[in-house]
């Protein structure tokens, strides 16, 4: 209630699957960044995730038994009851200061509870971020048995019942479904790619939408050139695990191992040891968001493999590939990944359907007369404050 007495802007509660001030990752930074737009504009903002992390929603239970970890201003405040955040949101309201509530995840919550802080603010436009598919299904990434995108059936298809997230998706999508309808919220995408297949195949309720990317490149005039007398360098960007794309990657480097046309480079913060290619710890947070970029441009990496399974709502690696001056092989189902390269040039990549056009593309050597005319300019990510800008405005404009 001091935060909010000092303030000069809004107030905001914001919530997600975990606590942005100590993990790292894209939705996280994203927090980080509307958090410290809008303290800079004066405004108060109260994070909170829940206390328990699980991998599916929560039950729904008293909110005097939910737990939560709260955060003020970027600063851990520690363990308290999601009851208590209702209280305060009362006590504001009445004392005529109506919060805004910025959903960003609901893993591991009880969207009831969500819904109840809601009602508490007295908040008739909640703003609900669509950061991946969550809402659509306990499968973050809709991988079915965790292997392969099923682009989100019915839930009482076949293909929900031979899948191991089947037996829970139809109370999950219930459950979304009532959410959504009581709280009428303006949904916000990281990108266009990602909302229309939402809208397709979500069939839930809201007021509207608004598609706020969460960078772009700025290029510098600068480009990367190869260099015809070295070995084609070809690297995979951030976590080496199946659904991102790294067994197909890590397959091409095997199968080429002794190949001198080219060297398999990984950049990352696990080291995944594998013998026929180099490893380059890199580790991208809040403090050091452009690691990335300026590791895979000192390298001068000519060739990134973003082969990602899921439906990528924006792709971080992507775009830092772009960047960083690398020319970028998708993977054509992956979301985001291929239009996104494309609509900053068609020349800065590829995209291919399989696995076996993909192996194909290097062992007959085209991939060298691709990266010939690519578009290598490099440059740097320019980030927004997210839903920050869009709140002041609402503010602005009032």
């Amino acid at each position: 209630m001091a935060a909010v007495e000092e303030a000069t802007g809004g107030i905001v509660i914001g919530l997600s699957h975990d606590h942005y001030l100590t993990i790292a990752g894209g939705v996280q930074n994203c927090i980080g960044d509307e958090q410290a737009a809008l303290c800079k504009a004066g405004w108060t903002y109260l994070h909170i995730c829940p206390n328990r992390p699980l991998p599916l929603l929560a039950e729904v239970v008293d909110p005097e038994r939910f737990e939560v970890v709260a955060s003020l201003n970027g600063k851990t405040l520690g363990v308290v009851l999601i009851s208590d955040i209702e209280a305060i949101a009362l006590d504001l309201v009445r004392a005529g200061r109506k919060p805004r509530c910025v959903v960003h995840h609901m893993l591991g919550f009880a969207p009831e509870l969500i819904a109840r802080l809601i009602r508490a603010c007295n908040d008739n436009q909640p703003l609900v971020w669509l950061h991946d598919l969550f809402t659509l299904c306990p499968s973050v990434h809709l991988l079915r048995n965790d292997a392969t995108f099923c682009f989100a059936p019915p839930v009482d298809s076949a293909v929900c019942r031979i899948c191991n997230s089947g037996p829970d998706r139809a109370s999950h999508v219930q459950r979304m479904q009532t959410f959504f309808t009581s709280t009428h919220p303006s949904v916000i995408a990281p990108s266009a790619t990602l909302f229309d297949f939402w809208v397709q195949y979500g069939k839930y309720i809201y007021r509207d939408s608004t598609i706020i990317a969460p960078c772009e490149v700025v290029f510098d005039g600068g480009s990367q050139v190869f260099d015809a007398t070295r070995p084609l360098r070809i690297a995979f960007l951030g976590s080496p695990i199946y659904h991102k794309g790294w067994d197909a990657f890590e397959s091409l480097a095997r199968w080429h191992a002794r190949d001198e046309r080219y060297a398999f480079y990984h950049f990352g913060s696990a080291d995944p040891e594998v013998p026929c290619l180099q490893h380059v710890p890199v580790t991208v947070a809040r403090e050091s968001r452009s690691a990335m970029i300026e590791a895979v441009r000192a390298a001068e990496i000519d060739v990134v493999i973003n082969w990602s399974m899921c439906y990528e709502s924006f792709s971080f690696t992507a775009i830092e590939a772009v960047a960083a001056g690398a020319f970028v092989v998708a993977r054509r189902d992956a979301g985001n990944v291929w239009p996104l390269v494309r609509a900053i040039n068609p020349k800065r990549g590829c995209s291919v359907v399989g696995e076996t056009e993909l192996l194909a593309l290097f062992a007959d050597g085209q991939i060298f007369e691709y990266v010939s005319v690519a578009d290598r300019r490099t440059g740097s990510l320019r980030f927004g404050s997210y839903t920050g800008q869009l709140l002041q405005s609402e503010v602005s404009n009032a």
